[in-house]
């Protein structure tokens, strides 16, 4: 079994989504609901598992 957890640190679907619909740019507050940096995965570098 083979367990890939990818960590991009944005949801970068959201902001696509908000341009499509003609949101503008994201303020403060939607930019921080769009940020997974924090709090920081640890360990987030590559690691094989057997």
């Amino acid at each position: 079994m083979t367990t890939v957890i990818l960590n991009n640190r944005s949801y970068a679907i959201l902001h696509a989504e908000l341009d499509r619909v003609g949101g503008g740019q994201a303020g403060p507050a939607a930019n921080a609901l769009f940020d997974l940096s924090q709090p920081d995965i640890a360990g987030s570098s590559p690691v094989a598992c057997e």
